[in-house]
């Protein structure tokens, strides 16, 4: 990808070749051609040996980094227990089966680890999108009590004033009152 690529170009180290553009649509020709260019590296002995560093998907929110050796392939370890081994006979020859298989096989290892690179980073933005929904969800709620309390404590400051106002002219008129008792009976 283009960000691989920008990492060791920076760190001037030298690329062979680079395949770039893919997106979301892993194109099929172009594996093949990633495929044709790992083969024939390994088979000229430019390279002795091709690891793929590619990202596992696990589920939407949980993918891992792996690094598989592509090629040479290597059997099972002898620790591997595969039940009784026997000796076949092939029809073509067992050279003629593997040349046939085996390109085929490597192409859809290679297939099948951009494919799971292109579903982790769709898990990852869908996380990332579900992430950012929330904290606007939790950015609206807290902005929501803010301007309810806002708004509350100036419908309470109004109501003081008219009781204060009320207040006073009653006071006002109790005292416009007494006055003119006061008044009248001097």
């Amino acid at each position: 990808g283009r960000k691989g690529l920008q990492y060791f170009r920076h760190r001037e180290v030298p690329i062979a070749e680079s395949f770039e553009g893919m997106g979301d649509q892993v194109d099929f020709h172009m594996v093949q051609d990633i495929n044709r260019a790992a083969v024939t590296a390994f088979r000229t002995g430019e390279v002795d040996r091709v690891s793929i560093i590619s990202t596992r998907f696990q589920s939407v929110d949980r993918r891992e980094v792996e690094r598989t050796v592509f090629l040479p392939i290597e059997p099972p370890g002898a620790d591997a227990d595969h039940g009784p081994t026997r000796d076949f006979i092939y029809e073509p020859s067992r050279k003629e089966i593997m040349d046939a298989v085996l390109p085929r096989h490597l192409t859809v290892q290679i297939y099948r680890m951009l494919l799971e690179s292109v579903a982790s980073e769709h898990g990852a933005r869908m996380t990332a999108m579900d992430n950012a929904t929330k904290n606007a969800s939790d950015m609206i709620d807290s902005l929501t009590l803010q301007y309810n309390k806002a708004r509350q404590a100036a419908i309470t400051n109004d109501l003081l004033e008219v009781v204060a106002g009320a207040e006073a002219l009653n006071i006002v008129l109790t005292t416009a009152n007494a006055y003119i008792e006061d008044s009248i009976i001097v």
